[in-house]
């Protein structure tokens, strides 16, 4: 039982993904109250996410990591994609 119990607090506190990686904390903290408004937000975070990692998987691969290595801009220019997706999803859904 209580190696039961340390497997699951493991997995709630340590090995959580979007506590550790921070990935998603601002819509759940930020829009949680109301159920309309955190599903909207939700739903904008998936096709963010979606969107981003299908532009940045052959950006990576085909630019970055091609020939010539240029991997040192990873981060930059997947920051970049990462907002200019997010800005595409608010002005295709003003709404949210």
């Amino acid at each position: 039982m209580k190696t039961m119990i340390l497997v699951i607090l493991t997995a709630a506190i340590t090995n959580n993904y979007v506590l550790v990686k921070f990935l998603g904390i601002c819509p759940f903290l930020g829009v949680s109250k109301k159920l309309d408004q955190a599903t909207g937000m939700s739903l904008a975070v998936i096709f963010v996410e979606v969107l981003a990692t299908a532009v940045t998987w052959p950006i990576y691969h085909f630019l970055l990591a091609g020939k010539v290595d240029f991997t040192y801009m990873e981060t930059v220019v997947f920051i970049l994609v990462i907002a200019i997706c997010a800005i595409a999803s608010l002005i295709s859904f003003p709404h949210l």
